[in-house]
């Protein structure tokens, strides 16, 4: 019980600390900033609230997370141009000008937040490893740009 308190206690702090992104680019700024410190609750903060449930539960079975991955993540996407795809008002691509890097997909899954990285569908649907990136099923890009 104590566990499931600390668990949504920091779940709503993070929901509290959360700014709204009013575009995909004010999202992708804050993400590489929170990557440049190594600040996991930051760059959690840029996730959608979905996504930011499962970074929790992510977190949880990793153990404790070296800054040194995010740092690391800020080095890869520093100086990458990404073009923005608006794929409908709720919904938006970042392509970097690389295939070495996976897109970004954003979404505004609560009004209030504004947009945010969709790493629920990110993490779930596309794998990455030191080679680049891949999909897991082609198809399922399609059916995202159709959702509201």
């Amino acid at each position: 019980m104590k566990f499931q308190l600390l668990v949504l206690l920091f779940l709503l702090s993070q929901i509290g600390l959360a700014d709204k992104f009013e575009t995909p680019n004010d999202t992708l700024e804050a993400y590489l900033q929170a990557c440049k410190e190594g600040d996991y609750q930051a760059a959690e903060s840029c996730y959608t609230r979905s996504s930011r449930e499962l970074a929790a539960q992510d977190a949880k079975q990793m153990g404790e997370r070296p800054p040194e991955l995010l740092i690391g993540t800020y080095e890869r996407l520093k100086d990458v141009d990404f073009r923005l795809e608006q794929v409908n008002p709720k919904r938006a691509i970042l392509w970097p000008e690389t295939e070495q890097i996976p897109p970004m997909f954003l979404r505004i899954q609560h009004a209030e937040e504004g947009w945010r990285l969709d790493y629920h569908f990110m993490s779930r649907y596309m794998r990455v490893n030191e080679n680049g990136w891949s999909w897991r099923n082609q198809r399922i890009l399609d059916l995202w740009k159709k959702r509201q």
